[in-house]
C-alpha cells in the first residue's frame, strides 16, 4: 500500500475514532451529570488535563523519534532503524519511571489543592488510576506506536482505540444505570487504555519481525530533542493548563461547565484534526524526497481543503450549538450552563487554533525544531502570563481571554514563518482566500441565525435542522469554491482521482 493510500486511511480512521469519541463522551458527561453531578464531571475532565500535562516528561521524543526513522526508512537501512528504535526503547523506560515518580507526587498534592466537594478518597484513586494506565504505555508500548506512525500505519492504533473505547463506554453506561460507586468508572478508563497498549505491543511483534530493539543504541540518530522539549511544554500547556487552573481557581463545577462546550468543540475539532494530522508523516517523507516548489504546491492544496474544511464545520457549529446546549442541559440543575459569550470564545479559539496546524506541521515534518522550540517559548510564556493577570481581573473569561490571545499568536508567528521564511511567499496567498471565505460564511451565518431561525423542542427535531444546515452549508460552500477558487477546486479533485487511480 502506497504512503499515499495510508494517509488516506489513516484519515479516514481517525475520523471515524473521533466521532467515537466525541459522541460517546457527549452521552455519557450527560449521564455522569445527571446521577452523580457536575463536581464529578468537572473532576474527570481535570484528571486527563492533568496526566495530559504530567506527560511533558515524554519531551517530544515520539516525534523526534518519528523524523529520525525517515530517512533510514526510505532507504531501507533496518540496521539504523533498529539501533534507533533500541535507543527509544531505554529512552521511554526512564521516562516511563518519572511519569511514575512525578505523577505520584503531582496525585497527592492536586488531590488537596483541587477545589471539590468530592471525598479525598475519590479524587486521589481517580488521579492515580489514570497515572498507572499512561505509566505503562510510555513504558512497554510507545515504542511500537512509533513504529506504526513512522510506517504510516496509524490507522492500526486508532482501530484498536476505536474497539476497546466502544467496550468501556458501554460498560461505564452500565455503572451509570446501576448508580454503582463512581470509581467504577475511572476503572474502566484505566483498564481501556491498558487493553489498547497490550493489542498494540502484540501487533507489531507479530508483523515486523525484522526490527529489534536489542541493538547498539544510536542516540545520537535521534536529533531535535531539547527544541522538540520546548514544543511539547508548551501544547501541553496550552492544552492542559486552563482546566487545571480553572478547577484550582474557581472550582471543578466552573471546570464542568467548561468541558460541557469544551467537548462539543473538541469533538468538531478532533474530526478536524484527523484530516489535518493524517499525511504530517507523509509530508516529512515528501520534504526529504522532493524540491521546495513541488512541496508548496502540495501544501497550499492541502492547507486550502483545510480552511474549507474549517469553515464549514464553524459555519454549522455556530447555527446549532445554542439549540444543542439548551436541549442537553435542561437537566443539569446545579450549575448554570447557558452561556453564549463562552460560545463565542469558543468559537474565535477554534478557528485560529485549526487554521495554523498545517504550518505548524510542515515546520516539524521539515526538522524545523529549533523554530518550532522560540515560537512555543514564545506562546508559552504569554499563556502562563495572561492566564494569571486575567484570571485576577475578570475571572473565568480572563482565562478563555488568555487562551484566545495564545491561540492567535501561534497562528500569526507560525503561518508567517512557513510563508515568509520556509517558501519565500507573500501572506497575501494565505491571507485572501481565508478572509474572502470567512466573509462569506459569517454572511450566511447571519442570515441562518437571524431570518431562518427555528423552534427547536426535541432532538428528533434538532437532528432533521442540522441536517437541513449542514446540507445547505455543504451547497452554499461548494458553490463558493466553485465559482471564486475554480482552480483551487480543480487541482484538488484532480489530486484526489490520483491517488484512488495509483495501484
Amino acid at each position: 500500500m502506497n504512503k499515499t493510500r495510508k494517509s488516506l486511511l489513516n484519515a479516514i480512521t481517525s475520523v471515524l475514532l473521533s466521532l467515537i469519541n466525541g459522541l460517546t463522551s457527549i452521552i455519557v458527561i450527560q449521564k455522569i451529570i445527571e446521577i452523580y453531578g457536575s463536581d464529578f464531571n468537572g473532576l474527570n475532565s481535570t484528571v486527563n488535563q492533568l496526566i495530559n500535562m504530567l506527560l511533558v516528561v515524554e519531551g517530544g521524543f515520539t516525534l523526534a523519534i518519528s523524523v529520525s526513522l525517515f530517512a533510514p526508512l526510505t532507504n531501507d537501512d533496518f540496521d539504523l532503524i533498529n539501533r534507533i528504535l533500541s535507543a527509544s526503547e531505554k529512552i521511554f523506560k526512564k521516562i516511563g519511571w518519572l511519569f511514575l515518580l512525578l505523577g505520584t507526587i503531582v496525585t497527592i498534592i492536586a488531590s488537596i489543592l483541587i477545589k471539590s466537594n468530592l471525598p479525598y478518597t475519590i479524587i486521589f484513586l481517580s488521579f492515580y488510576m489514570m497515572v498507572v494506565s499512561t505509566f505503562i504505555n510510555l513504558y512497554f508500548s510507545t515504542k511500537y506506536r512509533i513504529v506504526l506512525q513512522t510506517d504510516l500505519k496509524e490507522y492500526i492504533i486508532n482501530l484498536f482505540q476505536a474497539f476497546f473505547l466502544v467496550i468501556s463506554q458501554l460498560i461505564i453506561l452500565f455503572v451509570i444505570s446501576i448508580e454503582a460507586n463512581m470509581l467504577y468508572i475511572r476503572f474502566v478508563m484505566m483498564m481501556s487504555a491498558v487493553m489498547t497498549s497490550v493489542s498494540i505491543i502484540i501487533y507489531v511483534k507479530r508483523r515486523y519481525s525484522q526490527l529489534s530493539f536489542s541493538e547498539i543504541p544510536d542516540f545520537e540518530g535521534i536529533k531535535g530533542t531539547k527544541d522538540v522539549f520546548v514544543q511539547k511544554i508548551t501544547s501541553v500547556l496550552y492544552g492542559a493548563f486552563p482546566m487545571i487552573f480553572i478547577s484550582m481557581t474557581v472550582g471543578t463545577k466552573f471546570a464542568s461547565v467548561y468541558i460541557v462546550y469544551n467537548n462539543i468543540f473538541s469533538l468538531v475539532k478532533s474530526i478536524i484534526y484527523s484530516v489535518v494530522n493524517a499525511p504530517r508523516i507523509g509530508f516529512g517523507r515528501i520534504i526529504s524526497e522532493k524540491d521546495k516548489k513541488y512541496v508548496y504546491k502540495v501544501f497550499s492544496l492541502y492547507e486550502f481543503s483545510i480552511l474549507t474544511i474549517l469553515m464549514y464545520a464553524l459555519l454549522c457549529l455556530a447555527v446549532l450549538i445554542r439549540p444543542f446546549m439548551n436541549l442537553y442541559t435542561r437537566n443539569m440543575a446545579d450549575q448554570n450552563y447557558n452561556n453564549q459569550v463562552l460560545i463565542i470564545i469558543m468559537i474565535l479559539v477554534m478557528f485560529f487554533e485549526v487554521i495554523h496546524i498545517p504550518s505548524g506541521n510542515i515546520i516539524n515534518m521539515a526538522g524545523k525544531f529549533k523554530i518550532g522550540k522560540r515560537i512555543q517559548t514564545i506562546a508559552a510564556i504569554c499563556l502562563i502570563g495572561m492566564m494569571l493577570v486575567f484570571n485576577i481581573f475578570y475571572g473565568f473569561y480572563g482565562i478563555l481571554f488568555a487562551i484566545l490571545c495564545t491561540a492567535i499568536l501561534l497562528a500569526v508567528l507560525e503561518i508567517g514563518y512557513i510563508y515568509k521564511v520556509f517558501f519565500q511567499m507573500p501572506l497575501k496567498a494565505f491571507l485572501t482566500p481565508v478572509l474572502k471565505m470567512t466573509l462569506f460564511c459569517f454572511f450566511v451565518f447571519y442570515f441562518q441565525n437571524n431570518i431562518c431561525s427555528f423552534e427547536i423542542n426535541n432532538f428528533f427535531n434538532l437532528f432533521c435542522y442540522g441536517l437541513l444546515v449542514a446540507l445547505i452549508n455543504g451547497g452554499l460552500l461548494l458553490l463558493y469554491i466553485f465559482i471564486f477558487e475554480k482552480n483551487k477546486f480543480l487541482s484538488i479533485l484532480a489530486y484526489t482521482k490520483g491517488v484512488f487511480n495509483k495501484k
